[in-house]
């Protein structure tokens, strides 16, 4: 199964924002023992649940996953196939960190950067003020 990386990336991207805004309930499997281990270590949710979600997010997607089921009936392999076998909290912890870098390197200096033009105007101000 070969799947177009942005239709991967936007699977990924729609499922961990759906987990940010549902991980009260998403935790309850670590704690009832259901939790499948990920790729990167972490814990997620059984792959079903996954399927569920992405369903439900990428209607469009929806109607492909009998068919990835009958190609391959075992739901973990599907699920990293879609690039989803991944520790939901560890991804949204980068996902913030990431967010935090991008955003530190948007600040806008206080000071901008002198401007050769205005120095040229200062500098004749400040001549003729001395003329004065």
């Amino acid at each position: 199964m070969s799947l177009s990386q942005d239709l991967k990336v936007t699977l990924k991207d729609k499922y961990l924002d759906y987990c940010q805004a549902n991980l009260s309930w998403l935790k309850e499997f670590k704690d009832t023992g259901m939790a499948i281990k990920a790729s990167d270590g972490g814990i997620r949710p059984p792959g079903l649940i996954i399927l569920g979600i992405i369903s439900v997010l990428v209607p469009e997607i929806a109607a492909f996953i009998p068919v990835f089921l009958k190609l391959n009936s075992n739901t973990e392999t599907v699920i990293a196939t879609l690039g989803l076998n991944v520790d939901p909290e560890k991804e949204l912890e980068k996902r913030a960190e990431e967010l935090a870098k991008v955003q530190e390197l948007e600040i806008v200096p206080l000071l901008p950067e002198p401007d050769p033009d205005t120095e040229y105007l200062n500098q004749i101000r400040a001549t003729l003020k001395e003329e004065k």
